[in-house]
Parts: structure tokens; C-alpha cells; sequence
């Protein structure tokens, strides 16, 4: 695939300014292929006679912040587009502290116009400031979908929403992989990725509520998340802005967030130190794993792969294993600081529970300690997780039957369609659906021989779980633990190569049937 020349067309500073008076302005649009360059032309055209007007006067207000940033983000090993997203996430919690102290009192609990009015004016902010002009495809979403629901007719708007949303996050992935073919630059599209689950949970929650047949049609969890109005201009706003998870998550859905901000109907919400002392050291050592992913670049397969031929059959496989080990920590990162963030704020609480363990983004340990690939799939990205069991998965079937092997892999499919149109994307979630199901049959098959029905591995309770284990539940659970994690790494590879250029020259060099069949 051509793309276009990186140092004349795309601008990689700290903040996107290709601005309308310079002479590759169009050229990115000039480069597409139909129809994406009129979505292209029609966004150069907005930036240009809308949002220049009031942006360009402004930008030196707050160019020594961006030049103070990037300084201070190379200083510590993060790239110019790392360091804005990063910096920016851990500014939440200067604004969640704000919040909590202003609004977590009996005077202010239920001021919810100026708790709505604070959540989407810094969310709005957020959105311009780490990502320029090109923040603004998140407000054209929801503000598009917002006035959708509100004007067509009540069978229409959430159908309309869902086309949309769906439709113009992979217009805007298309475009980014024309024009910056393979990259893993940090862009608007991670912002886009958790807005249009929200916007989505927030149409399919209207039409549930709007829904005669639901106690017939639909499961419980789906009632009871289900409205039955749409919310207000500045909820809605503050819903979708919502500036701890606006960048990196969580995903939520609307009635959650109206429990929320009305302190989930508790006088005053507690605070847990030991949770977040212990998201505080996770944040530690994700950030240690982060600062590694250099040493295992992806890079040395894809632009030196004479070198990479070179190596032994088991340094490659290393390198492969060790290539997606320390590029998942990326991910880590950016969730535990975005989670803390969240319950600083009072945001994750389980009322049912009286814990702070509404919404996730990563068990850590979870994932790190599976012994089978579900395991795997449950503990990562597990409030999307959530979404996709309730939006697609339970939606897949009738009320009251078990989701078969279509439901899992529509539900994988439709992962990889989220996260873009790289062949990687797909090659990954498909051979995830398969090591699921293979993994639940040899489960079945094997797990009953070795370990009792009563056994269950608590991980938050090590010492009581430790002692009904024997030899041979430890060497099941170690052997399926070593196994799930290499496959899974392997194949994830191709998640992190994105091409099949690169996959299949990956396996070829690695021998695939030799992992491929374990």
C-alpha cells in the first residue's frame, strides 16, 4: 500500500497543525481513495472555515505548555506522541481530586447541572488539547448521534446511531491507514475507539427501554441498564466527555454514569487508600515494562529481517515472546492510570458490593496467572469485554439459551472491526475464537481427571487456596499456564505487526506448526 511522505504530509509534533495556510494542507486528501478523501475534504473544510477562526487566535495561549510537555515527556523515554497522552492522563487526577473535594459533601451532592457542567467542560478540553483539531471527531460523533436520537423517530434513532458511529470510526481508521500505513502513533482514533462504545451502549440502552417485549426478549442485566428518555443535552455531553476514561477507558453505560453523579444515592462516597496505593505500584511496574518495549521493537522484524533471519530458531521465538510481553505493558499503563484516576473521582464503585469494582480494564493478575485462553480474554480489556457480552453476545441468541461458537466468534470479529482494518488485527481474533473453544474442549476433556469439582484457586486469597492444592493440580495448572501464555504471545504477534507481510514472514521463520500445533 502507497502512503504519503511522513515529514511533508503528517505532521508528528506534540499537537496536529497542519493548518489550512500551509501548502500540504490538502495533500493527505489528494492521496485517498473514494470515498474516504470526501470525508477527508469535508473535514479539511471544517477545520478550515470553523474551527480555525477560534482555534489559531488561542494557540499560542498554550504553546509553552506543549513545548514544556514534550521536553520534560523525552526526557523520560516517551516519544512526542506518547508523552501529551500520558502527561494528560495523569492530569486527571488533579481534576478528579477537584471533583471529589467540591462535590463529594452534602451541599454539593446534588448539584448535578454543575457536576455535568465541570465533567464535560474539562472533557471537552481534554479533547482539544491533547489532540488539536482532530478532537473534534469525537464531538461531531456524539453531537451527530445526540440530535439523531432526539429527532428521528424513537424505532429509528438508536438503529441510525449504531450504523453512524460504527461507520465513522472505521472512515476515520481507513484514512489513518492510508496515510500512516503500520504506524502505532498515539492519535484521536484511541479516544474515537471508547466514545463510540459509549455512544453505542447509550442508543442500544434507549431501545431496550423503548422495547415492549423486553422482559420476554431480553436478559436481566440488559433491563436493568435499559432507559426509557433520553438524557439531557449536558448529561449526554458529560457522558461521552467524561475525562478520566475519555482517553484509555473504562467503558460504561448511561445509567451507570446518572448513578454516579448522583453519588449512587450514598451520602458521601469512601475513599480506598489500600486500592489505590496498590494501582499506584501497578502503575510502577507497568511503567517499568513500557520503558523495555524498545529493546524488543517490533521494528527489528519489520525493517531488518536479515537480521532477524539470522538469529537461532530459539532466540527468534524469544524475541517474538518477549516482543509482545513488554508491548502489552503499553496497554497497562494506560489503564491503571486512567483507573485510578477514575476512583479518585468516585467513579467505579459497586454500590451491590460497597467495593471499587464496577468497571476494570485489566485484572492484572488475572492475566498474568490464566491457565486458559478464556481466562485470558475475561481478565484484559474487561469493561469492553463487558460491552461486547452485552451488546453482542447475549444479543446473538434468545433469552435464556447458552451463546454458541457463532456468538464468540461474531464477538472476536468484532473486536478486530474496533480496533481498525489491519490483517493483524483480524488473523489475531480469529486464532483467539479458535484458542478459546480449543482451550474449553481440552478443559473438558482433561481438567476433571486431574483437579476435584470443589476446587477453586482464589488469586486475592492465596494462602487458603494454597492449602487444598496437591502435586498434580500444580503441575495441570503450571503446564496450562505455560502453554496458554506462549500460544497467546505467538500468535499475538500479529496484533502487534499488523500486516501480513510481516506475519507470514514471522512464520515462516519461526516454524508455525512447531507453536501453531501446541
Amino acid at each position: 500500500m502507497s502512503s504519503t511522505t511522513p515529514n511533508t504530509i503528517i505532521n508528528y509534533s506534540l499537537l496536529p497543525r497542519l493548518t489550512s495556510n500551509d501548502p500540504n494542507f490538502l495533500t493527505p486528501c489528494n492521496n485517498l481513495i473514494a470515498p474516504t478523501n470526501y470525508f477527508c475534504y469535508l473535514g479539511k473544510y471544517t477545520q478550515q472555515n470553523l474551527l480555525e477562526p477560534i482555534g489559531e487566535p488561542l494557540y499560542p495561549l498554550f504553546k509553552p505548555l506543549y513545548d514544556v510537555l514534550e521536553e520534560k515527556g523525552s526526557s523520560i523515554g516517551l516519544k512526542a506522541d506518547q508523552t501529551i497522552f500520558v502527561l494528560m492522563l495523569f492530569l486527571t487526577y488533579f481534576w478528579s481530586f477537584i471533583y471529589r473535594l467540591i462535590f463529594n459533601n452534602q451541599m454539593m451532592r446534588k448539584q448535578y447541572f454543575l457536576k455535568q457542567l465541570y465533567i464535560a467542560t474539562i472533557g471537552l478540553f481534554y479533547a482539544i488539547f491533547t489532540f488539536g483539531y482532530e478532537g473534534m471527531h469525537g464531538v461531531t460523533c456524539a453531537l451527530v448521534s445526540y440530535f439523531a436520537m432526539l429527532i428521528l423517530p424513537k424505532y429509528l434513532a438508536p438503529k441510525f446511531v449504531c450504523v453512524f458511529v460504527w461507520a465513522y470510526l472505521a472512515t476515520c481508521h481507513l484514512i489513518r491507514m492510508q496515510l500512516d500505513y503500520t504506524s502505532q502513533r498515539v492519535d484521536y482514533s484511541a479516544m474515537l475507539m471508547m466514545m463510540v462504545l459509549r455512544i453505542n451502549s447509550c442508543a442500544f440502552n434507549y431501545a431496550d427501554g423503548l422495547n415492549p417485549k423486553k422482559e420476554q426478549e431480553l436478559e436481566d442485566v440488559l433491563i436493568e441498564a435499559s432507559i426509557e428518555k433520553i438524557p439531557s443535552f449536558i448529561e449526554y455531553l458529560s457522558f461521552c466527555f467524561y475525562f478520566p476514561a475519555l482517553l484509555a477507558g473504562p467503558a460504561f453505560e448511561i445509567k451507570y454514569f446518572q448513578s454516579f453523579l448522583r453519588n449512587y444515592d450514598e451520602d458521601s462516597l469512601p475513599i480506598s487508600i489500600k486500592s489505590l496505593l496498590f494501582n499506584t505500584l501497578l502503575i510502577f511496574i507497568s511503567f517499568a515494562g513500557f520503558t523495555q518495549i524498545d529493546r524488543f521493537d517490533r521494528e527489528f522484524i519489520m525493517n531488518s529481517p536479515n537480521e532477524f533471519s539470522a538469529l537461532s530458531l530459539i532466540e527468534k521465538i524469544l524475541f517474538i515472546e518477549l516482543m509482545v510481553v513488554f508491548f502489552k505493558y503499553r496497554y497497562y499503563l494506560v489503564w491503571h492510570i486512567a483507573q485510578g484516576a477514575c476512583w479518585l473521582s468516585g467513579f467505579g464503585y459497586n454500590k451491590k458490593k460497597k467495593v471499587w469494582d464496577a468497571f476494570r480494564q485489566i485484572d492484572y493478575f488475572g492475566f498474568e496467572l490464566a491457565t486458559s485462553p478464556f481466562l485470558l480474554s475475561v481478565s484484559w480489556n474487561m469493561s469492553v469485554n463487558v460491552f461486547l457480552k452485552k451488546f453482542i453476545y447475549l444479543r446473538n441468541k434468545k433469552k435464556g439459551e447458552k451463546p454458541g461458537t457463532a456468538s464468540i466468534f461474531t464477538t472476536f470479529l468484532l473486536v478486530a472491526f474496533w480496533h481498525g482494518f489491519y490483517p493483524g488485527y483480524y488473523i489475531f481474533f480469529v486464532l483467539a475464537g479458535m484458542g478459546v473453544e480449543f482451550g474449553r474442549m481440552f478443559r473438558s476433556m482433561f481438567r476433571h481427571r486431574v483437579i476435584p469439582p470443589d476446587y477453586d484457586f482464589d488469586l486475592y486469597k492465596p494462602i487458603e487456596s494454597l492449602q487444598k492444592i496437591n502435586l498434580s493440580i500444580a503441575l495441570y495448572n503450571f503446564v496450562a499456564w505455560i502453554l496458554t501464555h506462549i500460544s497467546t504471545y505467538y500468535i499475538a504477534a500479529s496484533f502487534v505487526l499488523l500486516s501480513v507481510e510481516h506475519t507470514l514472514f514471522m512464520w515462516k521463520e519461526t516454524y508455525t506448526g512447531i507453536i501453531g500445533v501446541v
